[in-house]
């Protein structure tokens, strides 16, 4: 997708910053915790002729990544679409912060449970599977664009699953 200079004038946007928009709403509506938690709950109602979590991953993760299989350069637009799914998946494992409340002299602090269900097992091993792909496909890439782009994600993943303290 190639734009024309002034075809943003009037926004003040960038085609980038449009695409990118476009891009990250589609993915946080699908790779969201109430769309996997219908997908797990459909999966506990009616078993495996339910669509699944792991299915739904594999499929976006054919359609986002089609790059890896073929070892071709991958454009900014696409980069940009790649980094937002792992940043998608990414949120999922996050562990919202204690929320601290006062009342009438009264302090509460209410700490979340982490997810007991199986969203989080699903997107720990599906971002390590992404992982070894990614880390396999570079070695036959010659597109340096690509290859930054490669090793910044796999490096998000790492400090993903392996976040610092």
């Amino acid at each position: 997708m190639v734009t024309e200079p002034g075809n943003f004038e009037k926004t003040g946007l960038s085609g980038l910053t449009v695409v990118g928009r476009i891009q990250d709403n589609a993915l946080y509506s699908v790779i969201s915790n109430y769309t996997l938690t219908k997908l797990v709950n459909a999966e506990a109602a009616i078993g495996n002729k339910a669509y699944q979590v792991t299915e739904l991953l594999s499929d976006l993760k054919k359609g986002i990544w089609s790059e890896l299989a073929t070892r071709k350069p991958i454009d900014i637009f696409r980069r940009q679409l790649q980094k937002s799914y792992v940043n998608s998946l990414a949120g999922l494992l996050k562990i919202p912060a204690p929320v601290s409340m006062s009342s009438g002299g009264v302090s509460l602090t209410i700490s979340q449970v982490p997810d007991k269900s199986d969203i989080s097992s699903v997107v720990k091993g599906h971002l390590l599977a992404l992982r070894s792909e990614i880390l396999v496909a570079q070695s036959g890439i010659n597109d340096t664009m690509t290859k930054y782009h490669l090793q910044d994600v796999a490096k998000t993943i790492d400090n993903t699953l392996n976040p610092k303290n």
